[in-house]
């Protein structure tokens, strides 16, 4: 399919409603800012934060490729940039023995060996042994809902009701990102340059908590974010 602006137009209106309300979904089922919380609520949680990070991101995506970011030549006042110093140009600078120099020992010393024998891991070879009269180990029966950390939850929660709150903002920053990730290509810096899996690869597109309709949102604004990171679809009509 062919994007143009006003697919990308259309998108960005109708997917931050719905984005608000998968992250408002989490926030409900999370309730206030406990320290623990049920682990099959929490595995529930993620399986909505999942696709609500990954449309928020791609809808950030679209509204960053078609800010303007010009950077300032290395002719206006920047420092240029520093070749990389290899282990033992650091070292040397340091004060200190590179790490191969440490190893090469003189044919006077002796060769460092050590006999210690150590223990196997895994499972013993063989079956434990029971006769009559003998106590059968019997292991502790496990929780059905047991409580776990919250706090990562409520980080990401946080951080996405923060994007949610001004995403203008956040826009802002991802295109100076990549910007400054093309300037760095252009000084021969093999970097990444694009804040996206490549081929429209979208993590939590899968999760069994969508609907219908929202894993179809999800898919089109990940062909969206594609059209308009590498096809220029913000300057076609």
């Amino acid at each position: 399919m062919i994007f143009t602006r006003a697919h990308l137009e259309g998108i960005l209106a109708a997917n931050w409603p719905a984005a608000a309300r998968l992250v408002g979904w989490a926030r409900a089922l999370a309730g206030a800012g406990a320290e623990t919380l049920p682990k099959i609520l929490v595995l529930e949680i993620r399986r909505i934060l999942r696709p609500a990070e990954s449309l928020i991101r791609r809808l950030v995506v679209i509204m960053a490729a078609r800010i303007e970011i010009s950077l300032p030549s290395a002719g206006t006042g920047t420092s240029p940039a520093k070749p990389r110093q290899s282990a033992e140009d650091r070292a040397a600078s340091q004060g200190e023995t590179p790490a191969h120099r440490l190893c090469a020992l003189s044919p006077a010393e002796p060769f460092p060996v050590s006999f210690s024998i150590s223990r196997r891991r895994g499972p013993p070879a063989c079956p434990g042994f029971w006769m009559p009269g003998m106590t059968r180990y019997v292991p502790p029966e496990p929780e059905v809902n047991p409580l776990v950390s919250a706090a990562s939850l409520f980080a990401r929660l946080d951080k996405l009701e923060a994007v949610l709150a001004d995403p203008e903002m956040q826009a802002r920053r991802v295109a100076l990102w990549m910007a400054r990730r093309r300037a760095d290509i252009l000084r021969t810096r093999n970097v990444r340059t694009v804040p996206l899996r490549p081929w429209g690869l979208m993590p939590g597109a899968g999760s069994d908590a969508l609907d219908a309709l929202t894993h179809s949102r999800l898919l089109y604004t990940a062909q969206a974010a594609q059209a308009a990171l590498f096809d220029g679809a913000w300057n076609t009509s």
